[in-house]
């Protein structure tokens, strides 16, 4: 369908390039932008779309047209309030690699550096290069046409030694972009696998703990729950009251908890994300959902032998106390 060369510009790459750019109205201090130097199909071949909702073969064009232009994402300044980079489309900036001076022709809608990293690593600028430069582009990228890439690499693999050659360059390997994915992510699979087992492994043993604990605490009440019941206490009124006291334990201790999390965040003990070690959002969900999961383990382990309590009769209950 179309083909593209580039540098260091692919996705799911581990080898990246960097750019600072600066520009007369705004300086973006030492904040760097991911840079893919390519030839003009590459916003084709990754069906980039613009900003302003230009399609890939319009930027195609911006670039073919404009070589002293360049593309931007359009969170590029977003560290510093700006949210879109519509006003500064046609502005001249500086480039620190090159010191050149190139146009903002156009921006376009972030893409994903992966599956895992944040917006930070979408932050990223689209470069072309002079045709006497291509020797400097070691990548070759096409995107084949829809149901057309089954036995696609063994195909073109079988011409390359004859017809796919040009003097002495010729295609020595194909990579699929599923497994150039798959390669590319294999650490943070193996990652966030783990982490969910140890996850799933510390909420059981917590689970258990926690369910083990309070449905002891209840069965050691049942003689009071029996009393409770003889002296015309309803079922609520009794689930009422053994739930909400586990509940409150779980109240009271909460704070102190939060603040032992926030004291880890602040000495940088837990996970990288989205440019910091402390985020609102990520600090305030993981509180909610502990709670939430360690509230839920205090319910049942005081609902269900509060229940077993209340189906006991009084009399047997006082007379095995």
């Amino acid at each position: 369908e179309c083909v593209a060369m580039g540098q260091n510009a692919y996705f799911y790459n581990h080898s990246n390039s960097g750019n600072h750019m600066e520009t007369d109205t705004f300086n973006t201090g030492n904040y760097y932008f991911l840079r893919r130097l390519v030839s003009p199909d590459f916003t084709k071949v990754f069906r980039i779309m613009g900003a302003n909702g230009e399609s890939p073969e319009e930027l195609a064009e911006i670039l073919r047209n404009n070589p002293r232009s360049f593309l931007i994402s359009d969170n590029a300044f977003s560290h510093y309030g700006i949210n879109h980079m519509k006003d500064f489309i046609g502005h001249e900036f500086t480039s620190h690699a090159t010191n050149d001076t190139l146009v903002l022709a156009a921006a376009f809608i972030p893409a994903r550096y992966d599956d895992y990293n944040s917006e930070d690593m979408a932050h990223s600028m689209i470069f072309t290069c002079s045709h006497d430069d291509y020797i400097y582009l070691n990548e070759l990228v096409v995107r084949v046409r829809d149901n057309m890439d089954h036995d696609f690499i063994e195909n073109l693999m079988k011409d390359a030694p004859t017809t796919l050659r040009s003097g002495n360059y010729f295609i020595s390997s194909v990579q699929s972009f599923d497994d150039i994915r798959e390669i590319h992510q294999r650490d943070y699979d193996a990652d966030l696998r783990n982490y969910f087992i140890g996850a799933a492994f510390l909420a059981l043993n917590i689970f258990l703990g926690l369910l083990g604990t309070f449905w002891f605490r209840t069965q050691q009440r049942v003689p009071e729950i029996a009393i409770r019941k003889a002296n015309g206490a309803t079922r609520s009124d009794i689930f009422r009251r053994v739930i909400s006291e586990g509940e409150l334990i779980l109240l009271l201790v909460t704070p102190f908890a939060a603040a032992i999390d926030w004291g880890l965040t602040k000495m940088e003990l837990n996970t990288y994300y989205h440019g910091t070690y402390f985020e609102p959002v990520r600090f305030i969900s993981c509180l909610l959902i502990a709670w939430g999961l360690m509230a839920l383990m205090i319910f049942f382990g005081t609902v269900i032998p509060a229940n077993r309590a209340m189906n006991t009769a009084p009399a047997k209950a006082l007379g095995e106390e």
